[in-house]
């Protein structure tokens, strides 16, 4: 028995292909170059190179500001990868895992990569260079080298989020930052202030709240504290206690000093500013059904119907569209919650646009890597055309000519973005500007003369990489040559955004924050003073300060605007012939507390542009050469001990490589559990450059199984003590191999295969000592006759495809399959079939159901032979209440499957498996607002079936003799904190007579 499942183990290869999971697909292959400055090796390729020199100077101008903050100096050079745009990104291989939708850029901590792209403007990509250099100077601080961590990893990692986070905000932005003031603001009207512990909780955004809190610190006790923190938290033994050495304050005392300051800084501008539900009616929201986020408002020309982004269905982000007379869901205009179809949907930095007609929706995508324009049915819903936009890698803002035959939009291309403008019966695409400085939110008037935007051209210098706010500009649709876009003049500080027209074409409503609050303007682009239409409290923002948040109908002149407010993002309309608000003088809504502060280093080194920006540009630029470095180090482990079966050393290691892009990785372990003839090890090597991904092999894995007898024995020269060890070992030696194509980041081809071959050694050692005495008489060690070693070699083909979106200890939406063939030779021939397919729908919300079928099977030659361990289909993962230790001898009768007819008919080597689950969290069944609250955990009810047969045996459903297995009950999960996901199951066994219900345990997610 032990033979046979040892045999089973080495058959299946050591590089294993994800059985389900999504793909990261290399669309593109890159052909990176480096390019060197002071302090960085800055990876580009060549749709990058007009870009690549400004963030070479912002990358410095960052170290210097750093380097003075933190007192620090980075060890070694420090890599920044960049990519032309957020969808090249996303097929890195640098960062490891699915790169959402809303990560602008990530620092690992093992090479201390810096791996982004460029923003839609020079505002964004400056400041998320600035964020995540931050995190490597953290990871200097706290250990980032082999020799200093032994491989895992700095210790900033074990701090919380908005102690990393917050702080690579703070030193980012500074102390002044309207988004950051609003979350403040929202919180202090609401007198939901946290504590610090508090700040772990989910509601507590760790970015705002984190930068905040830093804040604080800094403007109370000095910028340089904030780095005395970072460095006495390295060390473990203090962690968060750093905080309260510093300041001299419990976290009680400095948590009541930070509310209270929070308080007293926001008391004018909480007296003078209103809530938007007094000033406009809320359309979508909360209140309304639409669940937390809802961003992005598009009105129809009329006025009537809005469309917006929206995870009122909980999953995932949709496009709405409802009635703004009630707020009514007409329906969704696209469904995307399992459609593989779409990579990106732009809702981060984008917003659709109606025809003048208001019969049809158009917005951006991102598939297959590609940039899309998605022609909705508004009547509908649903995609009537969808156009590839060659020549752009991503599409932001849409706006659509009022006579039907045009769209301009912004567009990223090499690292920039611009206007352009794109014929929708022909497809030609014709750039409109054509500069370093973003153009954004383009915007036609109704009589199709002018086009409204907001870009960086008036505020920013290209030289020296000085980056300012956003402002209006217009562009004269009517010039034939197109004509330089000129200033549409309003505030000489503070962002401009989100331009929309007023039915007269003379008006601009826009979002501008001049006091440091967010709210709506209105302007007459002939000339006059900005009239403020809105006195938020909050303001008038989408999830990012930038993001398109304001929308008037073309026709009517009806306003809508998304406010963020109780922690939730809401969308109010109003009339545009609403009176306007005196605004008031300059003030400092946007600092955060103390109000009052010393200009502290943060704020002074962020006010110097040229601080760092070096005299010479000219960077000399060098070919990449992919060469592997250590990225991890297995803490080694090492055992010594003595047994009954002797001495023995026990231990390993393993170390991780890969090559500066990821896109070449090495591993190796080595495992020692007994002697040197017990030493296992394996290599593997991966190769994602392209988008065939492959990968080898090379493994030896010894199995060692001892016995061990003793008893006193008759000998002719009397009685003898005698000790008899048996030592029985397999080593398994082979090489593996694995291809696999993605055809999208949901589907996928794989072929996988290896040669193998098995030895076998035994050897009996007897010791024989006299019973009295214990004086060692004899020590005899025998090699044993053994089998012939096996030589194995099998080859599989799987397509694999999965939509599925996970809750939190299971899928909830989407579908999944795996259909599998392949093949063994050698000596053992057989072969194999898999079929696994799953699907999941919510009937009834929070409900989901849950379908699987399953067949896998070992079919011709050897398939039933002895040496391979038979099929058991009652592990939990298949069947419940059939488990091993689940049976009782009582329950055993001959049968014709073998000594214990209850047991032997569950074994096979061809089983069918099908499952049927109703699954909720719990919470949600209660109508908590989070579906999983505090603690997620789901219930279910559940019915299995299963059955297992052979060569011999046929299911009765087949019209053979074996009987199935089938079983129904409750269960209930939890997830561990994301280490562990429990499930406890009560089960009755209907094949099963003499076994009632029983309470079942395992840790595993639901199928």
């Amino acid at each position: 028995m032990v033979l046979a499942a040892l045999v089973l183990a080495a058959s299946a290869a050591p590089v294993h292909a994800q059985y389900f999971g999504g793909n990261k697909v290399q669309y593109k292959e890159f052909d990176f170059e480096v390019l060197k400055t002071e302090h960085f090796d800055i990876y580009f390729y060549a749709e990058e190179k007009d870009a690549i020199a400004t963030a070479a100077l912002m990358a410095e101008r960052w170290y210097a500001r750093l380097s003075r903050l933190f007192n620090h100096e980075l060890s070694g050079r420090q890599p920044l990868i960049m990519y032309a745009s957020h969808t090249d990104f996303r097929q890195t291989n640098a960062i490891g895992g699915e790169i959402g939708e809303g990560t602008g850029g990530v620092t690992e901590g093992f090479k201390r990569r810096i791996v982004l792209p460029f923003a839609g403007s020079l505002a964004d990509t400056d400041h998320v260079i600035g964020h995540e250099l931050v995190h490597a100077f953290q990871y200097d601080l706290t250990g980032n080298t082999v020799r200093e961590t032994g491989g895992q990893g700095p210790t900033v990692l074990r701090l919380p989020l908005w102690f990393v986070e917050g702080m690579a905000e703070y030193f980012s932005i500074g102390p002044v930052d309207p988004h950051t003031a609003m979350w403040l603001r929202d919180a202090a009207a609401l007198e939901k202030l946290p504590d610090i512990d508090d700040l772990n909780k989910r509601q507590y955004f760790p970015y705002r709240w984190g930068h905040a809190f830093w804040a604080y610190i800094g403007g109370r006790w000095g910028d340089d504290a904030v780095a005395r923190i970072l460095k006495a938290a390295a060390d473990p033994r203090l962690n968060l206690d750093a905080i309260e050495v510093e300041t001299g304050l419990s976290f009680e005392d400095l948590s009541r000093a930070w509310q209270e300051s929070i308080l007293t800084t926001y008391a004018d501008e909480l007296q003078r500013t209103q809530t938007a539900e007094a000033q406009a009616r809320l359309v979508v929201g909360k209140a309304t059904g639409s669940g937390d986020l809802n961003i992005a408002p598009r009105l129809s020309p009329d006025g009537r119907r809005i469309a917006f982004w929206s995870e009122k269905d909980l999953f995932s982000i949709e496009l709405f569209l409802a009635d703004t007379s009630n707020g009514r869901v007409i329906r969704k205009l696209l469904k995307t919650a399992s459609d593989p179809h779409f990579d990106s949907l732009q809702f981060l930095n984008a917003a659709g646009a109606w025809s003048a007609d208001g019969q049809r929706f158009v917005l951006a995508s991102v598939q297959k890597g590609k940039a899309v324009l998605s022609f909705l049915d508004a009547i509908e819903g649903g995609a009537t055309r969808e156009v590839e936009v060659a020549g752009v890698g991503e599409i932001f803002s849409i706006t659509w000519a009022p006579d039907g035959q045009t769209l301009v939009f912004s567009g990223q291309q090499g690292g920039v973005t611009d206007l352009y403008r794109f014929a929708i019966a022909s497809g030609a695409l014709t750039r409109m500007t054509n500069d370093a400085f973003a153009d954004l939110e383009p915007a036609f008037s109704p009589d199709g003369r002018r086009l409204i935007f907001t870009t960086e051209r008036f505020s920013s210098t290209i030289a020296g990489a000085v980056v300012g706010d956003f402002r209006l500009a217009m562009l004269d649709m009517m010039d034939a040559a197109g004509g330089e876009p000129r200033e549409v003049p309003a505030f000489p500080r503070g962002k401009h955004i989100s331009p929309q027209w007023a039915p007269d074409s003379e008006t601009v409503y826009f979002i501008a924050d001049p006091d440091g609050i967010s709210n709506v303007y209105r302007l007459r682009v002939g000339g006059g003073r900005p009239e403020q239409m809105t006195n938020l409290r909050t303001g008038a923002v989408g999830i990012t300060s930038a993001s398109p948040a304001l929308s008037v109908a073309s026709s009517s002149g009806t306003l809508a605007f998304s406010v963020y407010e109780d922690g939730n993002y809401s969308i109010y309309t109003t009339s545009a012939g609403g009176q306007a608000i005196t605004p008031p003088d300059f003030q400092t809504a946007a600092v955060l507390p103390p109000r009052t502060r010393a200009e502290g280093a943060v704020a002074t080194a962020l006010a110097d542009a040229t601080l760092g920006i070096p005299a010479e540009t000219g960077f000399p630029v060098e070919a990449y050469e992919p060469k592997l470095g250590v990225d991890f180090i297995g803490q080694p482990t090492v055992g010594v001990g003595v047994d009954q079966f002797g001495g023995f050393v026990g231990g390993g290691i393993s170390v991780l490589f890969s090559d500066m892009l990821g896109d070449r990785t090495l591993g190796a372990s080595v495992q020692a559990n007994g002697g040197l003839k017990d030493i296992g090890a394996q290599v593997v090597f991966l190769n994602r450059k392209h988008r065939w991904n492959w990968g080898v092999a090379v493994e030896q894995s010894p199995y060692r199984i001892g016995r061990f007898a003793a008893g006193v024995i008759d000998t002719p020269q009397g009685q003898a003590y005698v000790e008899e060890q048996l030592i029985e070992r397999q080593i398994v030696t082979g090489v593996s191999g694995l291809v696999a194509y993605p055809f999208s980041r949901a589907s996928r081809f794989e072929v996988q295969g290896g040669a193998r071959r098995i030895t076998f050694s035994s050897e009996v050692t007897t010791r024989v000592f006299d019973p009295f005495t214990g004086q060692l008489i004899s020590d005899d060690t025998e090699a044993l006759d053994d089998p012939s070693a096996l030589n194995l070699g099998d080859i599989s083909a799987a397509l694999v495809y999965d939509t599925s979106v996970f809750g939190v200890t299971g899928p909830v939406l989407g579908q999944r399959y795996r259909f599998e063939v392949g093949q063994t030779a050698g000596s053992l021939q057989f072969t194999t079939l898999l079929a696994d397919y799953r699907k999941y729908v919510m009937p009834l919300r929070p409900f989901t159901l849950a379908v699987r079928g399953m067949h896998y099977g070992r079919f011709g030659g050897d398939s039933e032979s002895p040496l391979m361990q038979p099929l058991f289909i009652g592990y939990p993962q298949y069947i419940r209440g059939y488990d091993v230790g689940s049976f009782e001898a009582g329950e055993c009768e001959p049968g014709p499957a073998g000594d214990c007819d209850a047991f032997d008919r569950l074994i096979g080597s061809r089983l069918l498996v099908g499952n049927v689950e109703l699954r909720a969290p719990l919470w949600g069944l209660f109508g908590g607002d989070n579906l999983y609250g505090p603690l997620p955990v789901e219930v279910a009810a559940f019915f299995d079936y299963g059955v297992a047969w052979d060569g011999d045996s046929k299911p009765e459903i087949f019209g053979g003799a074996r009987g199935a297995a089938r079983s129904y009950g409750a269960a209930i999960r939890a997830n561990l904190f994301g280490y562990a996901i429990v499930e406890v199951d009560y089960v009755r066994p209907l094949d099963r007579p003499r076994k009632g219900w029983f309470w079942t345990f395992a840790l595993r997610p639901g199928f």
